[in-house]
């Protein structure tokens, strides 16, 4: 048997007979009957001030055990690898609407959660985002508390609580998200909430204490609701919540009673919901539950044009996002283009219900494909590449492999066998397998993104946990040939989630390494502030990994063009016209160009180029006027 003790306060009062023998395995400890617990426990907590007093003590020791270093690694974090360079895009939305401003159909493309608590941020601080990370990092801090304590009460072993908490505070890529001014740290917490109380609900029905049991309930329904408007993909948690509240074993509970309970979950987690959809039918004239960029993301993991680690986009979409003057302007974009092969304006549902049938049917045409891409998905799932589209997350990821932080796959190879080995109580484990499996469907119907897994983690600690503590108790009786065969299945796992797509892997990082740190972060920053021979020098570096990645090409033509290097710049702005022939940009720089280096007759060639491409453009127009009408005529 293992050497830890279990804990006998109210965490434990929920176990029954049913449960013995799984708490037995899973914590080598003894288990004592339902009611010996409940009635010591009633002793110590009226009979004993002592004892009670010495309960508090023991768990504030436990939380402090697992938040104090947790926070000490993202203050760590904050400190030396945070990157200044903001995510701006809810920040920028924040202030907006803090100042009163409508955000339009804009309102449809974001968190509604997160959108108000950075709103509610900016009203009382004027905007101090430092300060915000600061709060998401005590957040993530509390994450991981509260996965130690939910593996405290299911498994029934502090010990086991504790190792998942620290894993989880101790695996990197989770402090870049959680810094990152994104939602995915406060998805975890309301999603960690959720479980939890439900959880805390089930177990004071099997204990017979029906005084808090509904109160347990609306709040896991409550934080449910929550978790659905920070990330709508929990929508799929009330199906799991109702189907493990139909099967759990209650003394007395009849049908009709599990009908109201589970009516009574339904309805508090939804009236959340719709009070989104309300919102959005007031303010938008749309009928749309959450947010509308669910057809947009189907497009960008699924059309013809993705792959496992590609997302599919609009036809020079870098220049469009690029030229916005909104951030994230992609959502836009996307309804813009929607509305045009539509030949009509498209509401934000509708723009999505066009390219979720656009994806659809590229997925008919070519269905061999789309399985052999989701096969990929599942194998990406349990990779250890982090893949990162926001520029400044991909360079503290690349930043903090230099360091000892726990990668994914330290954590998911030892879940994977757990999971397995837990799986003859699947039934009081279910919400933990459906979290997992929640996270992965989302993945293998969007793309697997970093900030789309990580929500699942929490969860793959807990049974990597298990696994370890299995080991330990293996270890401590002699068996070593089942010791033996659990860790060479661990390590099998881990070999194989990390032997496939190796090709696809490179190819994406040496993108990431030109477009996100040699082009976003280098050289768009030095051409902004003034450095124009410093961006020349880091658009080349970017070319030099990916040759075709054209807007590296006009960045550097422009630099040249601020240098008066303008033979330097044509060759450039002509590089950008041979890659993206359609877009305007190339053609009317190369026109303009033209025009410093005193050749008016190109000039007018492209500028007449573009100005049919951008026919509303008044700029062009009125510089062709003027050149037209200076242009000496031919004799």
């Amino acid at each position: 048997m293992l050497g830890f003790t279990g804990t006998k306060h109210p965490a434990s009062v929920s176990t029954i007979q049913d449960h013995r023998k799984f708490t037995e395995v899973a914590s080598g400890i003894k288990v004592e009957t339902k009611n010996q617990i409940k009635n010591k426990v009633v002793i110590m907590l009226q009979g004993q001030p002592a004892a009670r007093k010495h309960l508090i003590s023991k768990d504030l020791g436990f939380f402090m055990a697992v938040f104090i270093p947790a926070m000490a690694i993202r203050c760590w974090f904050l400190l030396y690898l945070d990157e200044a360079v903001l995510f701006d895009k809810y920040p920028y939305f924040a202030d907006k609407l803090a100042g009163g401003e409508s955000l339009g159909n804009r309102l449809a493309d974001l968190s509604p959660a997160y959108l108000y608590l950075l709103t509610a941020f900016r009203w009382l601080t004027a905007g101090e985002w430092g300060l915000f990370k600061f709060i998401q990092a005590v957040i993530g801090a509390l994450n991981c508390w509260l996965t130690a304590v939910l593996g405290q009460r299911i498994f029934r072993n502090r010990a086991l609580g504790f190792a998942a908490g620290a894993g989880l505070a101790a695996y990197g890529n989770l402090v870049i998200l959680e810094t990152t001014l994104e939602p995915t740290v406060f998805v975890i917490f309301f999603n960690l909430l959720a479980v939890l109380f439900l959880y805390r609900h089930v177990d004071s029905e099997q204990a017979d204490e029906y005084r808090r049991t509904h109160l347990w309930l609306f709040l896991s329904a409550l934080f449910t609701g929550i978790s659905i408007i920070t990330k709508p993909s929990f929508l799929l948690f009330i199906p799991l919540a109702c189907l493990w509240l139909s099967v759990q074993p209650a003394s007395g509970k009849s049908l009709a009673k599990t009908a109201a309970t589970l009516m009574l979950f339904c309805v508090v987690a939804l009236s959340i919901v719709f009070s989104i959809t309300l919102r959005n039918y007031l303010l938008l004239d749309d009928v749309i539950l959450v947010t509308a960029d669910a057809g947009k993301v189907f497009f960008h993991g699924n059309s013809k044009d993705a792959t496992v680690v590609e997302w599919a986009g609009l036809p020079d979409q870098g220049f469009v996002e690029e030229n916005a003057k909104e951030p994230d302007y992609a959502h836009a974009a996307f309804r813009q283009a929607a509305s045009k092969q539509a030949s009509r304006e498209l509401s934000p549902s509708e723009s999505s219900k066009f390219w979720t049938q656009r994806t659809l049917e590229d997925i008919a045409a070519e269905p061999g494909r789309y399985f052999q891409r989701q096969w990929e998905k599942l194998l990406f799932f349990l990779s250890d590449y982090e893949l990162h589209y926001i520029a400044s997350a991909y360079k503290e990821y690349k930043a903090s492999l230099g360091y000892p932080f726990i990668k994914i796959s330290w954590i998911i190879a030892p879940a994977v066998i757990g999971m397995l080995l837990a799986a003859g109580q699947i039934t009081r484990l279910l919400p933990l397998y459906g979290m997992i499996l929640l996270y992965l469907a989302s993945g293998l119907i969007f793309v697997v993104q970093s900030r789309y897994r990580i929500p699942a983690v929490p969860y793959f600690c807990l049974f990597a946990a298990f696994a370890c503590l299995r080991l330990f108790q293996l270890l401590r009786s002699g068996r070593l040939f089942a010791l033996g065969a659990v860790l060479g299945g661990v390590a099998i796992v881990y070999l194989l989630s990390n032997a496939f797509l190796t090709d696809k892997i490179q190819t994406i990082e040496k993108w990431y390494q030109a477009t996100k740190i040699h082009y976003e972060l280098e050289a768009r920053t030095r051409f902004h502030t003034g450095q124009y021979a410093g961006a020349i020098e880091a658009a080349s570096r970017a070319l030099a990994l990916e040759s075709g990645f054209a807007p590296a090409y006009n960045l550097r033509g422009k630099s040249h063009s601020m240098l008066a290097e303008y033979r330097a710049a044509i060759e450039d702005f002509s590089m950008v016209i041979r890659l993206s022939p359609n877009h305007v940009g190339g053609y009317r720089n190369l026109g303009f160009v033209h025009l410093l280096n005193n050749d008016s007759g190109n000039a007018i060639i492209y500028i007449e180029k573009a100005l049919s491409l951008n026919p509303g453009d008044k700029r062009l127009q009125n510089t062709l006027e003027r050149l037209k009408k200076n242009q000496r005529p031919i004799k």
